[in-house]
């Protein structure tokens, strides 16, 4: 009896010993796998990462003071609360401004029932921010479109491939989580070909929208103003087109009156001398018809002297009538003559605004490069050139590092001054037969034809250096400035985005690795 006893307590104490074992090694293994996941969830919120810090010294070591661990947790469980509901409040703020900007909007008709339920998806939808931001993008270009905005002088939206496409921004960023309104707007602001009466007050609101402290409300208001008047400009240049195009028609149509009117007189002239014709003919048969017949000379003299009377007058009348005819005529070429050099000078009045409006529509105001939509039609004639010649074409994505802290620390003009200087300087180093544009904000982009990869490295690295060394000053300071490259080749077949993505990404990494660099895709 005795020893059953002792073994069943020996056994009992293996299993408190192999489960104090296991407990410990739990233990072990759920303070790593929380340091770990601790460590992972650093830079979410800066609240939350001391708590973190906090939370992963207090489970350093084998024992954890159980006292102190549990308000950590519950402190830090308040924090993730907290985290996740400025979180959920980031991700539904983008889409709360892109519903009340379809709200500020002059819609009408089948647009404003799109906008209609665009606005009940972005309310209720589980669709991600990027479709519908594309969708909203979409929308406002297709009501540009019909109030005016394209056509003669090439719209009011750019367009990507002919597809409008939120995800595709100066920056080339595609919308991401919890980002917040500004970068939202900022793309829908970017893709909006401004004219140049609007600059100010674009630029005005990108400032806005890059600042740390940017009131969504109010900039939404601003972006739906600003569409408005582009849209109404659009508008009232589609009612002057269509003046001028009914005014030129109403000249033709005079033009036409008065051609119609010289060929009556002309016809009228005609007919005339065939009548004058006839009846000199007639007056000439009737007096040789009475020489015949006639037996006395005098009554001779006084029939041929009737005749020739006769003759005379018809002669007379066809004068005066044909003297009328040519004042008429003459009167009539005067006034279309006139009506000619009207039409040529409004034609070309008409010819030098469209080129001044595609020029404006395909340059950058602020640095004078061509401008996105100008980069598009170019890129598609050297991809068609690079597959035809079979010929090699390289492409750079070049940004301005640390943009944003010339802006605040010298100011917007400073930094409209460093983005004229880089483009002039990149303009001077590169060829005439590549091709160089801003894509957006501080981001340009250029084309190296017959360039290959290699060759676009060593080209890439003069213009970091040229910008590097460029010794920019601002009021008398110096002001450093550095550019950052992502370089890549375009491959057999291949469309413009996919290329462009792949030197984006070549940026993005240069970025990462402290900027003022050159990156070639791998």
């Amino acid at each position: 009896m005795s020893d059953d006893w002792k073994e069943k307590y020996e056994e009992s104490i293996d299993r408190l010993q192999r489960g104090e074992r296991q407990w410990r090694q739990t233990e072990e293994l759920l303070h790593k796998a929380l340091s770990r996941i601790s460590i992972a969830a650093e830079g979410l919120d800066p609240r939350l990462d001391q708590e973190l810090r906090e939370l992963r010294n207090a489970i350093r070591g084998h024992r954890t003071d159980e006292s102190k661990l549990y308000p950590l947790i519950d402190r830090l469980s308040e924090t993730l609360a907290g985290v996740e509901e400025e979180r959920a409040r980031k991700e539904s703020e983008p889409r709360q401004a892109l519903a009340e900007l379809l709200a500020r909007l002059p819609l009408s008709g089948k647009a404003k029932r799109r906008a209609e339920g665009l606005r009940e998806r972005l309310a209720g939808s589980d669709d991600s921010l990027a479709d519908l931001e594309a969708q909203c993008a979409a929308l406002i270009g297709d009501a540009l479109d019909q109030g005016g905005g394209r056509g003669l002088f090439g719209g009011l939206l750019k367009r990507d491939n002919g597809e409008p496409s939120a995800s595709s921004s100066g920056g080339g960023a595609p919308p991401v989580p919890g980002e917040g309104v500004g970068p939202v707007l900022l793309r829908l602001l970017e893709k909006l070909a401004v004219p140049p009466e609007f600059n100010d007050r674009a630029e005005a609101l990108r400032r806005e929208l890059l600042g740390e402290a940017a009131q969504w409300q109010r900039a939404v208001d601003e972006l739906a103003a600003l569409i408005a008047a582009m849209a109404s400009k659009a508008q009232h240049e589609k009612r002057e087109l269509e003046g001028f195009v009914y005014q030129m028609s109403t000249r033709l149509k005079e033009l036409d009156v008065h051609l119609r009117g010289a060929e009556a007189l002309r016809t009228e002239s005609k007919r005339s001398g065939e009548a004058l014709n006839a009846a000199v003919q007639a007056e000439v048969r009737d007096l040789h018809d009475t020489a015949q017949r006639a037996s006395d000379l005098e009554q001779l003299k006084r029939d041929v002297s009737h005749r020739m009377e006769a003759i005379g007058q018809r002669m007379d009348a066809f004068r005066r009538a044909e003297d009328q005819r040519h004042n008429q005529s003459e009167q009539r070429m005067a006034q279309m003559q006139q009506r000619l050099a009207t039409l040529e000078k409004e034609s070309g009045e008409l010819r030098e605004r469209v080129r001044v409006e595609q020029r404006r529509a395909l340059h950058d105001p602020l640095t004078g490069l061509a401008n996105r939509l100008a980069f598009d039609e170019r890129a598609h004639q050297e991809l068609a050139r690079r597959e035809r010649y079979d010929t090699p074409l390289s492409l750079l994505v070049l940004d301005v590092d640390f943009f944003k802290r010339v802006n605040d620390s010298y100011g917007h003009k400073a930094g409209d001054m460093v983005l004229r200087t880089i483009a002039q300087l990149l303009l001077k180093l590169l060829r005439e037969t590549d091709f160089l544009a801003r894509f957006g904000g501080e981001e340009f982009i250029a084309l190296l034809p017959e360039t290959p990869l290699e060759a676009a490295q060593q080209v890439a690295e003069k213009l970091r250096r040229g910008v590097a060394e460029c010794g920019f000053h601002f009021q008398g300071q110096a002001v450093p400035i550095t550019i950052s490259i992502g370089i890549t080749q375009y491959r057999h077949g291949e469309t413009h985005d996919s290329a462009f993505e792949r030197a984006d990404g070549a940026l993005y990494q240069a970025k990462e690795s402290g900027r003022n660099r050159c990156v070639t895709d791998a």
